[in-house]
């Protein structure tokens, strides 16, 4: 039952969980995804599991009234997971938000989002801006980790 003002959300969503996948897939090799040194914390699987825990529990439980048990020390503290783990987790993600997004009409858009963010109470819309700015937050973290591991 996608609106006006869903449809562009989740294409958009969509279209980043994508971007996501792809760049996992450029490494030159799938273990790199794991490498911290000095300077980077935050590998790119870690971000990756984090962007997928992030939609699940903000898009589909807060905005769509789902389900998900959401681990974040777990998308943290995961150190090898094998990439095509890795890829699914994220495809179940983007089924999970599209599908949530798609059956929602615009006037649940209009309530308050049930959490603060940064400390305001903001539309489930504005929410749904707030979440692809974070994903696109990590997703630039993930191009960078990439391109200094591979240079």
């Amino acid at each position: 039952m996608s609106t006006a003002i869903q449809a562009p959300f989740a294409l958009v969503l969509e279209r980043d969980i994508n971007r996501v996948k792809n760049e996992l897939m450029l490494y030159n090799n799938n273990d790199n995804i794991w490498i911290t040194s000095v300077n980077i914390n935050n590998p790119a699987g870690n971000l990756a599991l984090h962007i997928a825990g992030l939609l699940q529990q903000y898009v589909v439980v807060h905005i769509g009234g789902g389900t998900y048990q959401r681990s974040k020390e777990t998308e943290w503290s995961t150190k090898n997971l094998p990439f095509e783990e890795l890829i699914g987790i994220l495809d179940e993600a983007k089924t999970a938000v599209v599908s949530t997004l798609e059956r929602l009409d615009d006037t649940i858009l209009q309530e308050d989002y049930p959490l603060p963010l940064n400390g305001m109470t903001v539309s489930k819309q504005w929410a749904l801006f707030y979440i692809i700015a974070h994903l696109n937050y990590h997703l630039g973290q993930i191009n960078y980790h990439r391109r200094l591991l591979d240079a």
